[in-house]
């Protein structure tokens, strides 16, 4: 039994006695470095870069992927600060396709900083293999506006695989690519819905950062999302790609868009409730949209009564007019148990308590 003021083995004293053994035995902070979220310890006669760099070394297949692999899920902080450019853009000669990707995604976690490895990407994006041709286009993408010629990304837009493509729309909003707004407009009609929806996203993305591209979307965009809407496969981007709009987004679609937080699904309608908060002003403005939320937030559907009081609480005063309606929210106990059977056979996980009750 520990007497008053002594300090237990391995735990600093309450009275301010010298550190204990256990805290002498910690590595010195220039020894320690962030991988992700939790500390590494390196040790003293060898740099995590030297480690790194004598790994990527092997002629051994397996031991390559699995060591592109460890700094993809490392992520772009930890990758960033080994500089490991030279090393891994030289393992994009390698013979086996598989290899090369990794290279590739790794490359692309660089971002732009790995603007200099442009000419090893590029050639890729002919390669045979789809796998590749997708992971060098994102790993493009990556590079941002320090990218010398964003239209050899659009080049790939006519890829014959849809993987290919979805990762062409996605690059050509990583890189603001404002000049190819063409090519988006044109997947807008492909005939695989994944890749209609990343061409949205992207061609939103866009309109939300360029004046210029709202003012050439204005009169069109509305329709398109309307129309995405109304498609299960497709409802789920298109209010995302409204969310990315903002306050651009057409007054227009503000009705079809406060309709779908009473639509069935849970994901859904919490995409409805984010792209209602980024429109902002938009839906406020709209005299349909307010008498619209009071509704919703009558409904007999406790997943639909949720997300219609998120919607408002991202509105705040410029829906003030629903602050009854909500109030009498307070003492319904009524929840959404609508995805348990998913959720019990782990298919899911549970959707966020507010947007249940």
């Amino acid at each position: 039994k520990a007497r008053s003021g002594a300090s237990l083995p391995g735990f600093a004293s309450p009275l301010g006695l010298p550190a204990s053994p256990l805290s002498e035995r910690r590595p010195p902070p220039e020894k320690m470095s962030f991988k992700r979220t939790g500390l590494v310890a390196i040790s003293s006669n060898s740099s995590a870069r030297e480690t790194y760099i004598k790994r990527l070394q092997s002629y051994n297949k397996d031991k390559l992927l699995k060591v592109l692999k460890d700094l993809e899920s490392s992520g772009p902080v930890f990758v960033q600060a080994l500089n490991l450019g030279d090393t891994v853009a030289n393992k994009m000669g390698n013979q086996d396709p598989e290899v090369q990707a990794a290279a590739a995604t790794v490359i692309g976690l660089m971002g732009p900083k790995a603007a200099k490895y442009e000419q090893y990407l590029t050639p890729a994006l002919a390669h045979p293999v789809v796998q590749n041709r997708a992971a060098v286009v994102e790993a493009i993408g990556h590079l941002g506006p320090f990218l010398s010629n964003p239209e050899i990304v659009a080049g790939n837009a006519e890829d014959p695989e849809a993987l290919v493509r979805v990762k062409v729309c996605q690059a050509l909003a990583d890189i603001e690519a404002t000049k190819c707004h063409k090519t988006l407009a044109k997947l807008l009609d492909d005939k695989a819905p994944e890749v209609q929806s990343a061409a949205l996203i992207a061609l939103g993305s866009l309109i939300g950062i360029s004046l210029e591209m709202q003012s050439e979307y204005e009169s069109k965009i509305g329709a398109v999302v309307e129309k995405m809407l109304g498609s299960p496969r497709t409802k789920s981007a298109a209010l995302d790609a409204v969310a990315a709009m903002g306050d651009r987004a057409p007054a227009s679609i503000v009705g079809a868009v406060v309709g779908t937080l009473s639509d069935k699904d849970c994901a859904t309608r919490m995409s409805a409730v984010g792209a209602i908060g980024a429109m902002g002003e938009v839906v406020a403005s709209s005299k349909d949209a307010v008498p619209k939320l009071k509704e919703l937030l009558k409904n007999e559907d406790a997943g639909v009564k949720s997300a219609a009081a998120n919607a408002v609480a991202t509105l705040g005063e410029k829906a003030s007019g629903c602050g009854d309606d909500l109030a009498a929210l307070l003492t319904d106990d009524a929840e959404d148990q609508s995805g348990l059977a998913l959720i019990i056979g782990g298919g899911s996980r549970r959707p966020p308590p507010q947007m249940r009750r």
